[in-house]
């Protein structure tokens, strides 16, 4: 099996895998000082870097990549996450913005889909495979080392924010009198949701925005039960929404909408909003000050949020290359 080749010694670093230790002892403090330049939508925050070396199957020795000066200190870090279900591998890094316009990020860039092709390689059994990066849009020279290496972008999410100030102070309910909604009711998230809720997903995205199970699996280990919920139909889960907060998250008290889903048999029937309503209660009951979600620039569920008042914060582009 080849290995992929690290970053060339005539970029001033030294390079070796990352390690749990890392993320209190140097990643946190070189994500900081990435964040001061960039500004991200979704920044590396001690939480998010540990959720990402532990998700499974990836493997840190092979996985990761750290490169460090001289005196010790990490200047740029990289990750390859894959998904072999689909198959597919995430490309997640940061770089000190004291060693930018180097070489060292388009050869950490270069390292990582090196490695999420020997990963994909192994695991495509002859289906297309893709390896993606997420970017956010204001950040042009990232964008264009994107471009310059073949990827193209294929989707464009909107991040989207409300101030809980603005929550109403009851839930808004299922439509009882909508077809086939005289049974919908909302329930809270127990340990056994998981499935049912891993159900409703398969079906909504069909294969479009699903899942891989270990990813899954992450999303479902870091929600919040308290601010994720089902709405079942007797005892047939019809739709869900999962929540999640980053205690680590600069600023504001954020509570984040992972994910929420209805079976397309039962969309437009008010059980989305439902859900929604239910969750950011939940928010707005444990003090948390805005609520933050994720959806794609043409998924129509946009006009919902529109409706409950959220407003546009920012923008990310997904980038992808076809192997």
């Amino acid at each position: 099996m080849r290995t992929a080749p690290v970053p060339a010694a005539h970029l001033g670093l030294t390079w070796r895998p990352l390690t749990p230790p890392d993320v209190d002892s140097h990643l946190t403090d070189l994500a900081n000082r990435a964040e001061i330049a960039d500004r991200s939508l979704h920044p590396f925050t001690r939480s998010r870097i540990a959720h990402l070396l532990s998700l499974p199957g990836l493997d840190p020795d092979r996985d990761s990549l750290a490169g460090f000066d001289g005196t010790g200190v990490l200047r740029a870090a990289g990750l390859v996450q894959s998904e072999p279900s689909h198959p597919r591998a995430l490309l997640w890094a940061t770089l000190d913005p004291a060693w930018r316009g180097r070489g060292v990020g388009r050869a950490l860039f270069a390292w990582q889909e090196d490695r999420a092709r020997e990963i994909l390689l192994e695991v495509a059994d002859g289906r297309t495979s893709r390896i993606g990066v997420h970017v956010d849009a204001h950040l042009a020279d990232r964008r264009r080392m994107c471009v310059a290496a073949g990827y193209a972008p294929v989707r464009t999410t909107e991040n989207l924010e409300l101030s809980l100030s603005q929550v109403p102070g009851r839930p808004t309910p299922v439509q009882p009198d909508a077809v086939g909604n005289a049974g919908v009711r909302i329930a809270a998230w127990t340990p056994a949701a998981g499935a049912a809720a891993r159900t409703v997903h398969d079906v909504a995205f069909d294969g479009a925005g699903a899942q891989d199970p270990g990813t899954w699996a992450g999303l479902v280990r870091r929600l919040r039960p308290a601010w994720s919920f089902l709405a079942v139909d007797g005892a047939e889960p019809v739709g869900f929404v999962i929540s999640s907060h980053d205690p680590d998250e600069d600023g504001a008290r954020v509570a984040y909408t992972d994910l929420l889903a209805v079976r397309p048999d039962r969309a437009g029937a008010g059980i989305g909003r439902a859900l929604l309503s239910t969750a950011l209660r939940a928010y707005a009951a444990d003090d948390m000050d805005v609520a933050r979600l994720d959806v794609d620039a043409r998924n129509p569920a946009r006009d919902l949020y529109a409706g409950l008042g959220y407003r546009l914060r920012g923008a990310g582009v997904l980038y992808s290359i076809e192997l």
